[in-house]
């Protein structure tokens, strides 16, 4: 926990984050949206530069939210096919699309639990 905070204040490099996204499926423009950064900022950076706190720490939140679908459901790819496609629980949405908000980032962790926990409402 203490270590994620003090990478969060020092921040991450654009390398590391678009490494990341790669990782995880995510799209360019997909990951500009969950950061809250234009494309435009994000092209004048260089691959190490330092982004800042608020962007690295939606960064972190991104890649524990993955690691936490992964281990629900057992699969990274499963899971990211389940973040793909649309869900009636999130009003005929894609979860990768609630990722805008922290609103919605807690909603599909909430989810998780559901149905990790095999509770389905």
């Amino acid at each position: 926990m203490f270590d994620l905070m003090e990478v969060s204040r020092r921040g991450l490099s654009k390398k590391a984050i678009a490494t990341m996204a790669r990782h995880l499926g995510i799209a360019q423009a997909e990951l500009f949206i969950i950061l809250h950064i234009s494309a435009r900022t994000w092209q004048r950076y260089t691959d190490e530069k330092l982004l800042p706190q608020e962007v690295t720490e939606n960064a972190l939140q991104l890649a524990n939210l993955y690691k936490q679908g992964a281990e629900v459901f057992g699969n990274p790819d499963k899971f990211k096919g389940w973040m793909n496609h649309p869900s009636p629980i999130f009003g005929g949405k894609k979860p990768i699309d609630l990722l805008d908000t922290q609103f919605g980032f807690r909603a599909i962790q909430d989810e998780l639990v559901r149905i990790d926990w095999g509770v389905f409402v």
